[in-house]
């Protein structure tokens, strides 16, 4: 890796979203909320895209039922404000949700 090169997708979005004001809101306001931002980028990364990406299968249920917890008393993920992790977030879970509205669709007997 040269001097000042940035690898990661991680790395890149929050490196993004301090450098430039029209984004700069999304990485946090405060310092705790910037640190939550990377946490829940990292959980994203390792527990939600791992298990969603390259055609696996989809989020684990455990993994739904631990952000539906930490969903349950926020607005977003961190906190009442949007942030970087939102929208990660909603793009890895989408596989998931498609899967899931496809089985359900054909339980109750709705084609897509």
């Amino acid at each position: 890796m040269k001097d000042g090169e940035l690898k990661g997708f991680n790395n890149v979005l929050v490196d993004v979203s301090e450098k430039h004001p029209e984004v700069k809101r999304f990485g946090g306001d405060t310092a705790v909320h910037k640190a939550l931002v990377r946490q829940w980028l990292s959980y994203v990364q390792s527990n939600v895209r791992a298990d969603s990406s390259s055609g696996g299968g989809p989020v684990s249920v455990g993994v739904l039922k631990e952000l539906d917890e930490a969903l349950s008393t926020t607005t977003y993920v961190v906190g009442h404000k949007m942030t970087l992790v939102d929208p990660v977030l909603y793009v890895s879970l989408y596989p998931t949700y498609v899967r899931f509205s496809k089985n359900y669709s054909v339980k109750i007997g709705i084609g897509f």
